[in-house]
């Protein structure tokens, strides 16, 4: 188990959490569960201190230069757009942008920094809030139950699991 690790990480204080596994299993189960806007696809980190970032949701406020020919999109051509302003929550041609590296660095540090101080998975609240629910968060809301498989995605990484041989990438490219 890594959640307790004396050791310090080259990026301070987070657990050693595998990052592959995070974009490869756990990111898509967070962007479908909680990449809304309403939920934690938001640039207010104060008021909700977990954040994804995903296509077709909430985007990094970033400028990134964009080929709209590797999406499909009927117009081509490399162009910069700011991913916030016209790749949030749209089914547009822009919206199917891949992650940025500062968005993938954003939402793998948010998740894993709820580890810290956690000795089990079972205690994180990555886990525990969208099991049970609280008044503070997820109210009437359980995504998940122990016995689901997007539990044990996360479960799983949480517990230092690395195998991304069934890499889901369908939400990162």
């Amino acid at each position: 188990m890594r959640h307790d690790d004396a050791a310090a990480t080259a990026d301070g204080c987070f657990p050693r959490l595998d990052l592959p596994a995070y974009q490869c299993q756990v990111q898509p189960v967070l962007a479908k569960n909680c990449a809304m806007a309403g939920c934690h696809g938001t640039l207010d980190a104060q008021t909700r201190p977990f954040q994804v970032f995903a296509r077709a949701r909430q985007r990094n406020n970033e400028v990134i230069m964009y080929d709209r020919a590797n999406a499909g999109c009927l117009q081509t051509g490399i162009v910069a757009i700011n991913i916030n302003d016209v790749g949030t929550g749209t089914a547009s041609c822009n919206a199917k942008a891949r992650l940025s590296n500062n968005e993938w660095a954003i939402n793998f540090d948010s998740a894993r920094a709820w580890a810290i101080g956690t000795t089990t998975p079972d205690t994180s609240e990555l886990l525990t809030q969208p099991l049970v629910g609280s008044s503070f968060a997820h109210a009437g809301i359980k995504l998940w139950n122990t016995g689901s498989a997007d539990y044990a995605v996360v479960r799983r990484w949480l517990d230092g699991g690395t195998d991304v041989a069934n890499c889901n990438n369908s939400t990162n490219n």
